[in-house]
């Protein structure tokens, strides 16, 4: 949908190249390439042995090959504007699976190292061993916390890196400009990732279980959602006061003074 979202802001663009290719050549080649993506789904065997946590990436992953060799065959002067968003969504669909399996423990590991201390400060009276944690609430229950590499934070930084990414496609600022807000993101969401399981670990403590649960299924997202709205902020704000601006940027800028 992020994806999708800022397509939709290049419209004009897209309409621009569309436009401009009514007159050009059939572009045989670049057909043929689209052609064969779009049929890549036919020579994939073994979904099978797959689980459901691998499938289910690899099957969005093909739907967006598929579109974009279908896009391709039927406008083949759109390859171009197209193929950088295309690899960004394949690898932020990608990417966490295989993170996951590979520093997915480390990361687990740095946020228990962040998040004992933070405990220790706020008089939350947590006994800590590796990666588990173990609370007795103030009604007396016993809770034990496993911080595992789903609570890593990877997913929430593949999304902030697409963002990141794709405001860069869009607002075209300096590599470096972009690099090193991605960089700071990275560090703060570690942390805030730490935050939000001391959170979690705070109303288990304070109010028992269920509340813990019932928090863990939308604190992150606040949290996160919170957290890319102001560095989407922070970036477009630098672009209005940049060198290079697109023009509807310009134009909501000067309408608004």
């Amino acid at each position: 949908m992020l994806v999708v979202f800022f397509l939709l802001l290049r419209w004009d663009q897209f309409h621009s190249v569309l436009s401009g290719a009514r007159n050009q050549s059939s572009h045989l080649l670049v057909r043929l390439v689209g052609l064969s993506l779009s049929l890549m789904p036919l020579g994939l065997t073994h979904f099978e042995s797959m689980t459901r946590v691998q499938f289910l990436p690899l099957s969005v992953t093909i739907m967006v090959v598929v579109s974009y060799g279908l896009a391709v065959v039927v406008k083949p002067a759109i390859w171009r504007l197209l193929l950088p968003y295309a690899v960004l969504a394949i690898a932020a669909i990608l990417s966490p699976v295989y993170l996951q399996t590979l520093v997915g423990d480390s990361f687990a590991n740095l946020t228990s190292l962040l998040t004992e201390p933070i405990t220790e400060v706020i008089g939350i009276p947590a006994f800590w061993s590796g990666n588990i944690v173990r609370v007795w609430t103030s009604a007396g229950e016993a809770m034990t916390i496993d911080i595992t590499s789903g609570c890593s934070s990877i997913s929430s930084l593949t999304v902030y890196l697409l963002l990141c990414g794709l405001m860069h496609l869009d607002l075209k600022k300096k590599p470096i400009v972009t690099l090193r807000l991605a960089i700071a993101g990275v560090l703060a969401l570690i942390v805030l990732n730490a935050v939000r399981i001391t959170a979690l670990i705070w109303a288990g403590y304070s109010y028992g279980i269920e509340t813990m649960l019932s928090l863990h299924s939308w604190l992150g997202v606040a949290i996160f959602l919170g957290f890319y709205s102001c560095a989407s902020f922070v970036y477009i704000r630098g672009s209005l006061v940049g060198h290079v601006v697109p023009d509807r940027f310009v134009t909501m800028h000067a309408s608004s003074k």
